[in-house]
């Protein structure tokens, strides 16, 4: 079997988040599966670049214009290289909007599977900013966005011959945006969730310092609508009014909103307290959960945020805000708590509550996601199409 990958992001460019962290597990686990597989991702470069990465799986690179709207000058500049390389395929999987704009009929009526991450709901998260003074360019860029991606998401839906919904709430969503129209991806529709190697991240146990010590982990974007504002201004509550001197936030990430959290730790007395580490490998996520007792996450909107199952399984709870997609993976007590949303002081009271749970039972929850039986379920999906 010949698998086709597409992707704008494959770590460790155009890395944003997890459906490029999905990309490449993917790519990986199905190669140990022995699928040959070539992943087409971006690169901030002219030329094309061919990775082989073992006997398996190799990695073309295509340019990308790095500015909004990344997606569109993606397959407009390399539409041709990548129709050239999906006509010896069997399958071509899209990592969602990276092929909506590419003409089924020219790609030779390859079965196509497309992956959605998400819908349309993550960004209308960012009409709500306008109300809050974190608002930055790099979220207001997003706005531009909006009428674009949504025509796109609707073309991935109408035109893949299988579609993976990454939750349960990403294909209700989808449902929802088709209205009349849903009854046309309901039969060609499986929801598998992420997958982690449960074996390979809970190698070591979390190296909590003691009881007295709180080590707070954010992970993601810093962007408005990951709620980096309200994790930054929790933890300022927890550090100023609520007497945890020592406490520490290791800050995973980069965007527009770096600014603004290097101001805030600055004005709240909170510089010795943060850490900003940028954008770094998986690998050193990891190695920086380990150290922490609790993950924030107010995030407005995800689709199966990798950081939380990863958490979990390193037996690390998450703390959320309590929206619709915060419901279908947390349950409160057991490997988190989903706090009101926007308050800021109650955010700040789960995180401390959540140091109080039981490492073995927030790894309990994470076992759902073992790689085993996502990646079987993927392969089932391949033979059926062909």
């Amino acid at each position: 079997m010949e698998v086709v990958l597409l992707s704008i992001g494959y770590p460790p460019y155009f890395y944003f988040g997890g459906a490029e962290t999905y990309m490449k597990l993917l790519s990986k686990e199905l190669a140990r599966k022995g699928i040959n597989v070539t992943a087409i991702a971006g690169w901030p470069r002219k030329e094309i670049n061919i990775e082989k990465c073992g006997s398996m799986l190799k990695v073309i690179r295509l340019p990308v214009i790095d500015w909004p709207i990344r997606t569109v000058w993606y397959q407009l500049l390399n539409k041709n290289a990548i129709i050239k390389i999906i006509k010896k395929a069997d399958i071509v999987h899209s990592n969602n909007l990276v092929v909506s704009l590419i003409n089924k009929k020219i790609m030779g009526f390859k079965p196509l599977i497309t992956t959605m991450h998400g819908s349309p709901d993550a960004l209308s998260t960012y009409f709500h900013s306008l109300k809050e003074l974190g608002l930055s360019i790099g979220d207001l860029s997003y706005f531009i966005e909006y009428p674009l991606i949504k025509n796109l998401y609707f073309k991935d839906l109408l035109h893949s011959d299988a579609l993976i919904f990454v939750s349960n709430h990403g294909y209700y969503e989808a449902i929802k945006y088709l209205g009349d129209k849903s009854s046309l991806i309901t039969s060609k529709s499986t929801v598998i969730y992420p997958w982690i190697n449960i074996k390979e991240i809970s190698v070591e146990e979390p190296k909590w310092h003691s009881a007295r010590d709180l080590e707070v982990a954010y992970v993601g974007r810093l962007f408005w609508s990951k709620g980096v504002t309200y994790a930054i201004r929790a933890f300022g509550i927890i550090v100023n009014e609520m007497g945890k001197k020592a406490a520490k936030l290791h800050v995973i990430g980069d965007g527009p909103l770096r600014t603004w959290i290097l101001r805030y730790s600055k004005k709240n007395g909170l510089t010795k307290n943060i850490n900003i580490y940028g954008q770094v490998s998986r690998e050193l996520v990891l190695q920086t959960l380990i150290k922490t007792n609790v993950v924030a996450l107010p995030s407005l909107y995800e689709g199966c945020p990798y950081v939380l199952l990863e958490s979990n399984a390193l037996g690390i709870p998450v703390v959320t805000f309590d929206f619709k997609w915060s419901r279908e993976f947390i349950k409160n007590s057991l490997n988190g708590f989903r706090s009101p949303p926007f308050d800021v002081y109650k955010l700040a009271e789960s995180m401390l509550k959540a140091t109080t749970l039981s490492s073995s039972s927030v790894k309990e929850e994470a076992k759902r996601y073992d790689v085993r039986f996502a990646i079987n379920k993927i392969i089932e999906t391949y033979q059926k199409l062909m």
